[in-house]
């Protein structure tokens, strides 16, 4: 066949060959633009193990917590998110940001007691630009207790490790797991199996916890650093500069 082709069909080739420009350069845009791009977030994904704790006390990580937590910066990570196919990590966050939100509602309603002092970690806000909630006109100014995304329910409400699970809560937590932790979902995160079975057993027998995605909170976190933050500080260089947050 290869000789047919080359003395037989020599006409056919040449003819084929001023088309090999069209078809080569849309497979190396792909390769370049996603191709790429997915092997090596696949690639941290394995390389990188969840929760370890190297990656939490790292320098590194601690400015990615810094930019988490300034307004102005995270609303850039949300275009970078994006752009690294993360949408479902940055929305996720938000959403759990809305859960602490009705979290330190309910607790605060239930016994004013439950709610820790103030500290540097706890504070009140009333720029509405600085929260991620939804459906602001269901709390009032009073509840708008705020953390960044980076801090976990039981660090901005300490009962909420404890105390019973108001069944107000359960619709909006249920919500949540149907959009991030249900497989079938459209916004399914790749969790680890553990977490996934852990969170699907105790919802399917009825057992919530104000804490039950803590765990799930602190993997986003990681693919979330892992996957974009690197892309982020090449994106926004200027931005970034221009906040200072990194010059401590």
């Amino acid at each position: 066949m290869f000789f047919i082709w080359e003395y037989s069909a020599s006409g056919l080739r040449l003819y084929f060959r001023n088309f090999m420009f069209l078809w080569i350069t849309p497979i190396l845009s792909h390769i370049l633009s996603i191709t790429i791009p997915v092997w090596k977030s696949y690639k941290y994904y394995f390389d990188i193990p969840f929760h370890d704790k190297r990656i939490s006390r790292s320098k590194r990580y601690k400015q990615f917590e810094e930019v988490l937590a300034h307004p102005d910066l995270f609303k850039l990570y949300k275009a970078c998110a994006v752009a690294c196919f993360c949408t479902e990590l940055i929305l996720f966050l938000e959403e759990y940001q809305y859960l602490k939100m009705l979290v330190a509602k309910y607790c605060t309603l239930m016994k004013k007691s439950f709610l820790p002092p103030l500290t540097s970690k706890l504070c009140m806000s009333d720029d509405e630009e600085n929260l991620f909630i939804k459906e602001r006109s269901i709390l009032p100014p009073a509840f708008y207790i705020f953390t960044p995304c980076t801090k976990l329910i039981v660090e901005t409400v300490s009962a909420a490790s404890w105390i019973p699970f108001p069944y107000e809560l359960r619709t909006d937590y249920r919500m949540f797991y149907d959009s991030y932790l249900d497989l079938n979902s459209d916004l399914a995160i790749n969790f680890s199996g553990s977490i996934v079975n852990t969170v699907k057993n105790m919802i399917a027998s009825d057992q919530f916890e104000l804490s039950i995605y803590e765990n799930a909170q602190e993997e986003t976190l990681t693919l979330l650093y892992v996957n974009t933050f690197e892309k982020f500080l090449c994106m926004f260089e200027s931005e970034i500069r221009s906040k200072k947050i990194f010059d401590n």
